[in-house]
C-alpha cells in the first residue's frame, strides 16, 4: 500500500493527499501512488470532482532531486499531468506553501488552482541549469501570455499568491483549504462548470508580431549581458514553440530540450 498519497471520499469528491514529508518532493513512490489515485478517481462513477493536495507544510515543492543522478523511473512528471488534465471530471488543485518546479506543473495540469494567501509558487530550475520538464514551458504561456512567461521561467524567482492570481496562474484566493475549498469544488459540480483543460487556452499564445518581438528582444538581451547559458537559450526556445507547434509537439520539444541540459 502506498502511503505516500492518501485519498479519502468526502462529498462524493476524491481527496487526493500527498503526504511525503518535509517537503512532499515528488519521488518514484510519490509520482506512482499520485497517478494510480487520479485513475482510481476519474474511474469511479461515485466521485463527480477530484482535489490534488499536499499534506503538512506544503504542496509538493519540487522533484526529488536525488534522483537526478540516475535514469528517471517511469510514471514520469509529464504523463502524470497528462492524465490529470485528461481527467472526465472537474480537477482543482489545492496550493500552500512553496508549490515550486514539478509541483507548480502539476497544478497547471489541473482544471482549477486555488490557494490560501502566504503560497508561493514558482519554476526554478534554471537555477539548476535545467527548464521546467513536465509541461511547465508549455502550459504557463498558455495561462500568462509570452512576456510572463519568460519573467517567470528565466528568472525562476517565485509569485506571491496575490501575483499569481493577478497573472492567472491561479483562479482563486481561500481563507481554508479545507471548508472554502470544498465550497469552491461543490460550486464548479453543482454549477455544471465545464472543464477547462490548459493546452486549449491558446490566445495569448498566437504567433503574432508583438510575440515574436518580445522572444527576439529577450534573445538579444541575453547576449548583451552576456548571460547566453544554455538553459536560458533552451528556455526561449520552448516558450517560442508554443506559438508554432501543436501542444503534443510541444510538450515533445520540452522533453527533449529537458533531457539535454539534464545530460549536461
Amino acid at each position: 500500500m502506498n502511503q505516500t498519497v492518501l485519498t479519502k471520499i468526502v462529498n462524493k469528491v476524491a481527496l487526493i493527499i500527498i503526504n511525503n514529508p518535509p517537503v512532499n518532493s515528488l519521488s518514484l513512490q510519490v509520482r506512482k501512488g499520485l497517478l494510480d489515485a487520479v485513475v482510481l478517481a476519474d474511474n469511479d462513477r461515485e466521485v463527480f470532482g477530484i482535489v490534488i493536495k499536499g499534506d503538512g507544510n506544503t504542496f509538493p515543492a519540487g522533484a526529488d532531486i536525488k534522483e537526478f543522478a540516475h535514469p528517471l523511473k517511469a510514471p514520469n512528471l509529464p504523463e502524470i499531468c497528462e492524465r490529470i488534465e485528461n481527467c472526465s471530471k472537474p480537477v482543482v488543485v489545492a496550493l500552500h506553501g512553496t508549490p515550486l518546479g514539478g509541483g507548480l506543473e502539476i497544478a497547471l495540469a489541473g482544471h482549477y488552482r486555488v490557494a490560501i494567501s502566504k503560497t508561493r509558487v514558482g519554476l526554478p530550475e534554471v537555477h539548476l541549469g535545467l527548464l521546467p520538464g513536465a509541461g511547465g514551458t508549455q502550459r504557463l504561456p498558455r495561462l500568462v501570455g509570452i512576456r510572463e512567461s519568460i519573467d517567470i521561467i528565466s528568472s525562476g524567482l517565485p509569485l506571491d499568491a496575490a501575483q499569481a492570481l493577478k497573472l492567472g496562474v491561479i483562479d482563486a484566493l481561500v481563507e481554508d483549504l479545507d471548508q472554502n475549498l470544498f465550497e469552491f469544488v461543490s460550486n464548479i459540480i453543482n454549477n455544471g462548470s465545464k472543464i477547462r483543460r490548459t493546452r486549449d487556452n491558446v490566445e495569448k499564445i498566437q504567433n503574432t508580431k508583438e510575440n515574436r518581438a518580445l522572444i527576439s528582444e529577450s534573445r538579444k538581451n541575453l547576449t548583451y549581458n552576456g548571460n547566453a547559458h544554455q538553459a536560458y537559450q533552451k528556455i526561449l526556445d520552448c516558450i517560442e514553440s508554443t506559438m508554432s507547434l501543436s501542444f503534443a509537439d510541444g510538450l515533445k520539444f520540452e522533453i527533449e530540450a529537458f533531457a539535454e541540459l539534464r545530460n549536461t
